[in-house]
């Protein structure tokens, strides 16, 4: 056998052993990936029974327990948040590191401005007073909060130091689709609080899921886009109609649609 036979069966060899090792690392990749998936999903909960004691333990042991994240706190309000979340466990088992609950920021593209916001789920906040710690829930039943928004709060050094006024929340006190659970496949209507969780409202219907929001702050008007359960099939998608309402967050109350029903037929008719 001559040297470049040699040679080039040493590259073979070599390339195989690269491509096999390559191989087990993406599968050692996926498996770990997949594991990590397997225990976040044990561990996860999908949503809070409606009736008393049906929060039991499953197949696997697993109890379903209340946690108490990390405080929040808000530039401006004079106000900690603290999310209440749910996990499931062992008796004894020792808990993952998970991160807690923080503060997000997102575009409105209208203006480039970026607001203060919190996704969950949450099945309550407690609120407490930073000067006296005098604490309170914001819910008084059972409750799924998928999200809590600051409308006020834009990223900016002159407006991040000006406290907010109201809170503004999607979230599903109703069991709409009758499965036993409140979470995301329920109606998830707003609501709106003030600064430190009191006098909750409801600003759209009970048939309602939030979908999207824009806050004018010169006008105090939230604009709040809404699918309506139309045909009644216990689902929120694109089959059901989008609307528009409008809010007065300086009195909150069940909005109005910003498109009269005679404009909207009269669109309709030109466009069809």
């Amino acid at each position: 056998m001559n040297m470049n036979k040699v040679i080039g069966l040493v590259w073979k060899i070599v390339a195989l052993a690269t491509g096999i090792l390559f191989l087990g690392l993406i599968l050692m990749g996926v498996i770990g990936a997949g594991v990590s998936f397997l225990r976040y999903k044990m561990h996860s909960v999908e949503g809070v029974a409606v009736e008393a004691g049906k929060n039991k333990p499953d197949l696997a042991g697993l109890k379903v327990i209340v946690q108490y994240e990390l405080p929040l706190s808000v530039n401006g309000l004079d106000h900690f948040i603290v999310p209440i979340t749910l996990e499931k466990k062992k008796v004894g088992e020792t808990r993952p590191f998970a991160s807690s609950p923080r503060m997000s920021s997102y575009s409105d593209y209208s203006d480039s401005r970026y607001f203060s916001e919190m996704y969950g789920p949450f099945y309550n906040l407690v609120f407490i007073d930073k000067t006296t710690g005098v604490s309170k829930l914001l819910l008084e039943q059972k409750g799924f909060i998928q999200n809590v928004c600051f409308p006020e709060k834009s990223y900016s050094e002159k407006e991040d130091k000006t406290p907010p006024t109201f809170i503004f929340y999607r979230m599903a006190l109703v069991d709409t689709n009758g499965d036993g659970v409140l979470n995301e496949k329920d109606a998830l209507p707003g609501y709106v609080s003030n600064a430190d969780g009191t006098h909750l409202s409801q600003v759209t219907p009970a048939n309602t899921s939030v979908t999207s929001w824009r806050y004018d702050p010169e006008g105090k008007k939230l604009f709040i886009e809404v699918i309506r359960d139309l045909n009644q099939d216990r689902k929120f998608n694109w089959d059901d109609p989008k609307t528009i309402l409008a809010v007065n967050v300086l009195d909150p109350k069940l909005g109005d649609e910003i498109v009269p029903v005679d404009l909207k037929a009269k669109a309709e008719a030109i466009l069809k």
